[in-house]
């Protein structure tokens, strides 16, 4: 319900209309669309409250069955470069005309910042398929593209949205709304990540072995006990 509330809020006026004259505002409504409202989704697990309890249920057997690291890779690229296009010069310039863009962008944010969030938490029946420490990998990196994208606005030394060119007439300068734009990358992004990071570590410090590598190793034991002799002991 907070998710769909943010979307809302976003979407409609006036937070809506404010995108097309300040960038920081832009970066908000980015911001809610690609982490904020995918990982509230996620972390309130509603499968079966939107009928897709049984897909998610498959899902999640599939992703035991197979929790190829390389899957999370694609994964975690895919959603990371998904947001960082939509933070490119060309991306909001468009975006500030208004028009089927924002509906695009609306879809692919919300299907990449799922896809990152279900690498990172759990949404019961679905776990994420890689290990703590790679989970504080994949929030770091993801913290990470975010601050460097604010960081490439907020020291530019020109206008990095050529879109927002006439907000100087409007009492705010497009150089303060590019700094203000990048406190609000920084501070989301520190928000939802930095927490989770420091969760995953202290719980990965007070069982440094996965409880499944643990078991897998307990089997190996006990079969290469009950292996006879080689012949030449």
């Amino acid at each position: 319900m907070a998710a769909a509330l943010l979307l809302v809020l976003v979407l409609v006026p006036p937070l809506a209309t404010a995108p097309r004259s300040y960038d920081w505002a832009e970066a908000l409504q980015f911001i809610v669309l690609a982490l904020v409202a995918p990982g509230l989704f996620v972390a309130g697990a509603p499968w079966d409250r939107i009928r897709l309890g049984r897909p998610a249920m498959a899902l999640a057997a599939a992703r035991r069955r197979h929790p190829e690291r390389l899957r999370s890779v694609v994964l975690v690229g895919a959603a990371l470069a998904c947001m960082v296009a939509w933070r490119l010069p060309a991306a909001v310039d468009r975006l500030h005309s208004g028009g089927w863009p924002l509906g695009v962008e609306v879809v692919s944010l919300s299907v990449a910042g799922t896809a990152l969030w279900l690498e990172c938490i759990a949404s019961p029946p679905l776990v994420p398929r890689s290990t703590r420490p790679v989970r504080i990998a994949w929030c770091a990196l993801s913290m990470w593209t975010i601050w460097v994208t604010a960081y490439l606005v907020a020291m530019s030394n020109s206008d990095w949205y050529r879109a927002y060119d006439h907000v100087a007439g409007g009492g705010l300068r497009p150089a303060v709304d590019q700094q203000i734009a990048a406190g609000v990358l920084w501070g989301v992004a520190g928000v939802c990540f930095i927490p989770l990071i420091f969760w995953n570590l202290l719980q990965w410090l007070r069982s440094e072995e996965d409880p499944d590598e643990e078991l897998h190793r307990l089997v190996r034991e006990d079969r290469r006990r009950a292996l006879p002799p080689h012949p030449s002991l």
